[in-house]
């Protein structure tokens, strides 16, 4: 019988298989994006005052670097105003509120200075969540195909379903007792105080507890079938920050661990938590039990962002062209036309994966009203079939 108790599932914890299986992940993502525009050479021209204004080339060269650090596609960084630079300065005004000429000022540049870098590489995990949390849609894919989905939001939590047939209403951010849960035959919900009002996670080198009384019962039992109830108590720590390496990349972390206790039978009694403040999301879990020993462990493959079938199908076309006919670095941008963002597409790393494939490493940058999210990912090419597809690796 799998149940949660204390917050989380009291699933079967044999280790996972040796090898991280090869998903064929849904490369949902559909569609293609517009034809790139070849880039003409000099300054195009402009107003009288703009052209009092001409930034030099160097500047131009800067204007270039700081579009692309915001997200923007203004070609290569040559300090020559071509089409592509001037399209991403038009949507950088757009974007910005300001008034549309697609021309490289310095009064361009000195916004541009002003402006903070687009996708820091270490957030505060507090101003992560507060940034917006989930959307409806994201994926987490991780080692051995499982998958993470969010179903639903609300303030301050979301609602998942995993492939493994759980589901769960958790408070933002990650690493809290979950609220409600649905596993099998059985569903349960959790109330948790805390010891003492903090940020979360808690600063490096203080411990919070939390108290959770949970209660659980079977779904074939209805509202009236008897509640088993538990009383358990959470201690959690920030261990500080690291550098952690899973499938997906390396990533900059938080590791929260927490231990509870009296443990359920065959249930995890310290689980942690690497939390990527520049995703939003943890990219590696570890459960222990009682003596030390990992149970189980889920590492990212790749994470997927949301926005509904539009979104998927839009994307999947350039993911697929970026893939095959990109160089490192280079992006692809495609804008949602029903204005769900603009994305832009990179390859991070070129590799072989264990069975020799040819893999490509890659960042889907979504740039919104108030922020901008890297979801990571990797994929390899299927010579069978003639396609990137991507592997759990």
């Amino acid at each position: 019988m799998n149940r949660r108790t204390g917050g989380y599932p009291r699933t079967f914890f044999w280790c996972r298989a040796a090898g991280l299986a090869v998903l064929a992940m849904l490369l949902f993502l559909g569609g293609c994006g517009g034809p790139q525009t070849k880039r003409a050479g000099g300054v195009e021209g402009g107003s009288p005052s703009a052209v009092s204004e001409a930034p030099t080339r160097a500047q131009i060269a800067e204007i270039q670097r700081l579009l692309t650090r915001q997200g923007y596609d203004p070609g290569p960084v040559d300090g020559l105003l071509g089409r592509r630079t001037a399209t991403a300065i038009d949507q950088y005004q757009r974007d910005k509120g300001l008034g549309r000429t697609g021309i490289a000022t310095r009064d361009l540049l000195d916004h541009l200075r002003g402006q903070p870098k687009a996708a820091p590489a270490v957030l505060s995990v507090e101003s992560a969540a507060a940034a917006g949390g989930y959307e409806v849609g994201e994926r987490y894919v991780f080692a051995g195909g499982i998958t993470h989905d969010v179903v639903e939001t609300g303030p301050g939590q979301a609602k998942w379903q995993t492939s493994e047939g759980e589901r769960f209403t958790a408070p933002l951010p990650v690493a809290l007792p979950v609220l409600e849960w649905e596993y099998g035959s059985w569903r349960g919900r959790n109330q948790s105080s805390r010891d003492r009002e903090t940020s979360w996670p808690p600063a490096r080198g203080i411990a919070v507890g939390f108290d959770v009384r949970g209660e659980e019962w079977t779904i074939e039992g209805g509202d009236g079938a008897p509640r088993q109830k538990s009383e358990l108590r959470w201690s959690c720590l920030n261990e500080g920050v690291g550098e952690t390496e899973v499938p997906a990349g390396r990533f900059t972390v938080d590791i929260i661990a927490c231990e509870r206790w009296p443990v359920p039978a065959g249930d995890w009694h310290k689980r942690i938590w690497y939390y990527a403040p520049s995703l939003g999301h943890y990219i590696r879990r570890d459960d222990l039990d009682t003596a030390g020993l990992q149970i189980e462990s889920l590492t990212l493959v790749s994470a997927l962002p949301g926005g509904g079938k539009a979104v998927q199908k839009g994307l999947r076309g350039v993911l697929r062209d970026t893939l095959s006919n990109r160089a490192r670095n280079e992006p692809a941008v495609w804008s949602d036309p029903a204005g769900a963002g603009r994305f832009v597409i990179r390859v991070t790393r070129d590799f072989r994966g264990p069975d020799g494939k040819p893999c490509r490493a890659y960042t889907i940058s979504r740039s919104g009203a108030d922020r901008r999210r890297d979801f990571p990912g990797v994929s390899c090419y299927d010579k069978a079939k003639k396609q990137w597809r991507a592997p759990g690796l």
